[in-house]
């Protein structure tokens, strides 16, 4: 007999109960059942149109599947609208992203600062069963900070048109100052506009141009030059002497895509003309531990109508006595460098040589020895040591500088040997106490005695007195208020019963150098200068404010001979508020 409808009801009900007894359940349900979709809500995104959105966002989610669970979810930013273009989902089973969005237009908002972009998040859940909700979607604009970026080298003007030579190094900086993860830009780009350009230099140039120019190639900038974040120069070589104007433009970019906005001529861009000056040239500086001068100007002159430099009163050095043991003597360091200028070029090479006859010649060394012919061109070789040397002797050590436009430089370093004589029996000395100080002198009263020291302590006179003095002899006008005769007689000075000798620095000359020669009679100086003297600036010649040999001597283009001395080995006894 064939059961009825209710039966077979009855059958398959016991069936599933026996299966759901089983434990089952949900394996069946999971079969058997119509799968819901999952669900995502957005928790932390931007809410609409009206706002502005850091660029750099973190988005919050959570999903919900009522017959499973959520697997993952999928999510992208700006998907395609396009017939026949996928969209790039991006797979994730976080809850929280930190997303970037390209922010690379001007805000109209503020066009000269901020860029933004309109941008549409879109995210869906997926289950376990690899079933796909329905997307969420927000539609937002991001903004950023746009980045700046300044050309440092050479500096730019609005009113003048530089003129530099045929090779040119251009140097800038940039700044990102709300950056996320580096405050410098990501990129830079750079153009050199020429008359052959697509866009010449004179379309640039002038009321409205900057902004013609960025509006020409915004956003993208294509066709201009691209450098990463850490390159922040661009060379040009071979560029064509002339009256052509040259203009050279460069923009940055950072990690939302903003590139800087503003386009000016004291900024980021620069004017100039190409040629070539008789003046120009690298500008050689020499120094050491006793000098540094630097040249006005660079520049290749004739040698035979130079004698070279040296300071006020000679360049004056170390030397041996005859007879001396070479290994006693101090040898010389002199050091260099060299600065191309405004041209930006890089140095190439230096060369030098100690005494040479003829600067065009350019016969080899023959030994480390061969002193008197050029060295080998190394940009590396930046000092020479020469000496010792007897004292007596007068040399040039000669230095040839050449930058990669070609300009050559030639510096020329004059200097003198002295050789010491402190210990050289009849000779030598003990002790030198130089008076650096321009302290108040006395005043005598209208009956010819001298006035009570007054003002700042000491003065010339009471100093004198307590450092030199010999002590024994009556003091001059003695007063009345002073009977005990033993009170008017000068006590010795903290120097009495030393062999020494003294010498003062207000000569009221224009040199103040204490020669080389005269500090090396002696086997130690003591130099006084005051904290008041020190400060003092005026020139040498001024009777009461000149001021102190120290400072004349330790200015550029000067040598300071008691730095010398000390070199040598010798003793010095600095003292007072203004060494």
């Amino acid at each position: 007999m064939k059961p009825n409808i209710g039966t077979w009801a009855a059958l398959t009900a016991a069936s599933l109960g026996a299966f759901a007894a089983s434990g089952c359940s949900k394996q069946l349900q999971h079969m058997m059942l119509p799968n819901q979709r999952p669900t995502v809500r957005l928790t932390a995104a931007p809410i609409d149109t009206a706002g502005r959105y850091f660029y750099s966002y973190i988005l919050d989610w959570v999903g919900f599947d009522p017959d499973g669970r959520v697997d993952h979810y999928l999510y992208a930013v700006d998907p395609s609208d396009s017939a026949g273009r996928d969209t790039a989902w991006i797979v994730t089973r976080n809850n929280e992203e930190r997303l970037q969005f390209r922010s690379s237009l001007p805000d109209p908002l503020n066009p000269r600062f901020n860029s933004r972009d309109f941008h549409i998040f879109v995210i869906k859940a997926v289950d376990d069963r690899g079933e796909p909700g329905p997307w969420v979607a927000r539609a937002f604009f991001s903004f950023t900070q746009a980045p700046t970026v300044q050309i440092t080298n050479p500096k730019p003007s609005e009113l003048l048109t530089q003129n530099f030579t045929p090779a040119l190094r251009v140097s800038w900086r940039g700044d990102d100052p709300d950056g996320v993860f580096t405050q410098k830009p990501v990129k830079y780009k750079y153009k050199l506009l020429t008359p052959a350009s697509e866009f010449p230099p004179d379309s640039a140039l002038g009321a409205g141009g900057p902004e013609r120019l960025r509006d020409r190639y915004a956003p993208l900038f294509a066709g201009w030059d691209s450098t990463s974040a850490d390159t922040t120069t661009a060379k040009f070589t071979n560029l064509t002497p002339g009256n052509d104007i040259y203009v050279f433009a460069v923009v940055a970019f950072d990690e939302a895509g903003a590139y800087s906005p503003i386009f000016s001529l004291a900024t980021n861009m620069l004017k100039f003309k190409v040629g070539y000056a008789a003046s120009l040239g690298p500008v050689i500086t020499f120094f050491n531990d006793f000098f540094n001068y630097t040249y006005p100007t660079g520049g290749y002159f004739d040698p035979s109508n130079s004698r070279g430099w040296a300071p006020p009163g000679g360049l004056e050095v170390p030397g041996l006595r005859p007879g001396q043991d070479a290994r006693e003597g101090q040898p010389l360091t002199i050091n260099w460098e060299a600065d191309p200028g405004k041209s930006g070029a890089d140095i190439r090479s230096y060369r030098w040589a100690l005494d040479i006859r003829d600067v065009t010649d350019n016969t080899p060394r023959q030994n480390e020895h061969d002193l008197a012919h050029w060295s080998s061109r190394n940009v590396n070789t930046t000092s020479a040591t020469v000496g010792p040397f007897l004292g007596g002797e007068e040399h040039k050590l000669y230095l040839e500088v050449e930058d990669d436009n070609g300009l050559v430089s030639l510096g020329i370093v004059r200097f003198q040997t002295i050789a010491p004589t402190f210990d050289v029996p009849g000779v030598g000395r003990d002790i030198l106490i130089v008076d650096d100080m321009r302290l108040q002198g006395d005043k005598r009263s209208g009956l010819g005695c001298y006035e009570t020291p007054a003002g700042f302590w000491p003065t010339a006179a009471e100093l004198d007195t307590f450092l030199y003095a010999a002590g024994g002899n009556p003091m001059p006008c003695p007063y009345d208020e002073e009977p005990d005769p033993a009170s008017r007689v000068s006590q010795r000075g903290l120097f009495f019963g030393y062999p020494f000798d003294t010498i003062g620095t207000r000569i009221r000359a224009r040199n103040l150098t204490l020669p080389l020669s005269v500090l090396d009679q002696y086997k130690h100086v003591i130099w006084l200068v005051d904290g008041y003297s020190g400060q003092l600036s005026k020139e040498g010649t001024n009777p009461t404010e000149a001021l102190s040999a120290l400072r004349y001597m330790s200015d550029i283009g000067h040598s300071n001979t008691l730095a010398t001395y000390v070199k040598q080995g010798d003793q010095v006894w600095a003292a007072g508020g203004g060494v």
